[in-house]
């Protein structure tokens, strides 16, 4: 028999009992939380064309993604992201539809991690898009509702991490470089691995670099930004001053919960303002990630502001279950046995009991005794056994 017979892919995993009614509540409170706010629901396929994600904003590397042919040769990818089908979308389906647009998704995503063993390749996530708005306000209200959605799962320990996407690009673009070594760079500065950034930099002139080097140690609170107008000057005062109304106002209403971190450079080309990310204290896994993307719906023809942020279930699901927070499997209330010839009537008695909001179960057992001694190890409040009679006994 084939090795892989009884193995999943890798970057895969089954989710059982527990794990998929912890998922489940997840995935109901959140998508009854952004309807309650006014999103939407959309569903994107989960085959899309390679070509939507080698836009020069996209900078997805092909071998990250899992790609197949149709019947005519084109090739297809499992989409990666999520934000760009909703960016296709919304500039087709969507186009000249009343402003803003709110929309919400709940799907799976899939990238190769060949690097990063553990991590997963099949992400599923929940996020939002606000499109058709720009400024503070809506900065505001999509981080905000990254908050008060992890807070509606029951997590508190949080902490959200904003920086701005503009200040790296502005600092890398005075050096003449490919992409790939901005990409490098970037990697560097996101993972704060400050002697690799030193080691990339040394070849170019040290004017030129040393506010970049300076990126990866600008994270803690308010006090930041007075020290990265010192280094940045002019040339990032805009950003900055967004950066110090942000903050502001995020730290009145979310206080302890609000840190800036000037090193977060986003992978995605996309993102052009805002850009944040989440994590539940004690965990390390990072739930939420999100920012604002102005420039990647006018690729499809449709030039409108937007942001928007994911949240990763799966990420989400497992700090639920490892703080004991997970929504366990319940045992039923009742467990139905059947006499010979009265298997019907068993089948109608549970029905009749699951219409009153009773969880039952069939038992196929040959004596009541092993019926009953079967209720007992489940676990079953009651146990009712159908033959010419009905005799329900408790088990409690």
């Amino acid at each position: 028999m084939d090795k892989f017979t009884f193995k999943t892919p890798e970057g895969t995993r089954d989710l059982m009992f527990d794990e998929c009614e912890t998922f489940n509540f997840v995935k109901n409170t959140l998508s009854e939380m952004f309807s309650s706010r006014g999103y939407y629901e959309v569903k994107t396929p989960v085959l899309e064309y390679f070509d939507l994600f080698t836009l020069e904003s996209a900078h997805f590397k092909q071998e990250d993604m899992y790609k197949l042919c149709d019947n005519t040769g084109r090739i297809l990818v499992l989409r990666p992201d999520m934000t760009m089908p909703i960016a296709r979308l919304a500039s087709t389906r969507l186009k000249g539809a009343p402003l803003p647009i709110r929309l919400y998704y709940i799907q799976d995503v899939f990238r190769q991690n060949p690097g990063y063993k553990g991590r997963s390749n099949d992400i599923a996530q929940a996020g939002i898009e606000l499109i058709g708005l720009n400024g503070l306000l809506s900065d505001l209200e999509v981080i905000i509702t990254a908050a008060r959605a992890i807070e509606q799962c029951g997590l508190f320990d949080y902490k959200i991490e904003i920086g701005h996407a503009g200040i790296f690009k502005k600092l890398i673009d005075r050096l003449n470089i490919d992409s790939d070594s901005k990409e490098e760079i970037r990697i560097y500065i996101e993972t704060k691995n400050y002697n690799a950034l030193e080691n990339k930099l040394k070849t170019y002139p040290e004017p030129m670099v040393k506010a970049i080097k300076e990126l990866p140690k600008l994270f803690g609170g308010r006090e930041i930004l007075d020290t990265a107008l010192e280094i940045f000057g002019d040339l990032a005062s805009e950003e900055l001053g967004f950066l110090y109304k942000l903050y502001d106002s995020l730290n009145a209403e979310l206080q302890d919960k609000i840190y800036l971190d000037l090193g977060l450079v986003h992978r995605n080309n996309y993102y052009t303002g805002t850009v944040f990310r989440g994590y539940i204290m004690g965990s390390g896994d990072m739930v939420v990630s999100g920012g604002r993307y102005d420039s990647l719906l006018s690729e499809f023809g449709c030039d409108l502001p937007a942001t928007g942020f994911a949240i990763d279930l799966n990420a989400l699901t497992g700090v639920l279950l490892s703080k004991s927070k997970g929504i366990g499997v319940k045992n039923p209330d009742m467990l139905v046995f059947a006499l010979p010839s009265y298997e019907i009537k068993a089948i109608r008695f549970m029905e009749e009991q699951i219409n009153k909001g009773t969880i039952c179960e069939l038992l196929p057992f040959d004596s009541k005794e092993s019926a009953i001694k079967q209720a007992n190890i489940r676990k079953a409040s009651r146990i009712a056994v159908i033959g010419e009679n009905c005799e329900i006994f408790d088990l409690v």
